[in-house]
């Protein structure tokens, strides 16, 4: 149907936690919760992710300067935003110029 449902967030309006009252609210079809989002498939998922993301933010972690900054979330939400605007200060802060080398001149 296109329709999507949440076990907790959004049932479907008959629904009393069993697989049989698991129906589509307009058509009354059987739903079927796909075997990822299930806890172990989402473990799944998520170890997935992290095989793969991990890399990619070790490499930009070594690079100089570094390219990934970590904002903590845990914390108070002013706090979070100051970090952030610290974090996008630091990528968009214009590089320094090259010292001039001993005894060049830069008159014109």
């Amino acid at each position: 149907s296109g329709r999507v449902y949440h076990t907790k967030f959004k049932q479907p309006k008959g629904y009393d936690g069993t697989a049989e009252t698991l129906l589509d609210d307009e058509t009354g079809d059987p739903l079927v919760q796909r075997t990822g989002d299930e806890p172990a498939g989402f473990a799944r998922r998520l170890n997935h992710y992290h095989d793969d993301i991990n890399p990619v933010l070790e490499y930009y972690a070594r690079q100089r300067p570094p390219l990934i900054y970590t904002v903590r979330t845990n914390i108070a939400p002013f706090a979070v935003e100051l970090e952030i605007e610290v974090a996008v200060a630091a990528f968009t802060k214009p590089p320094p110029l090259p010292a001039e080398a001993p005894g060049s001149s830069s008159s014109f």
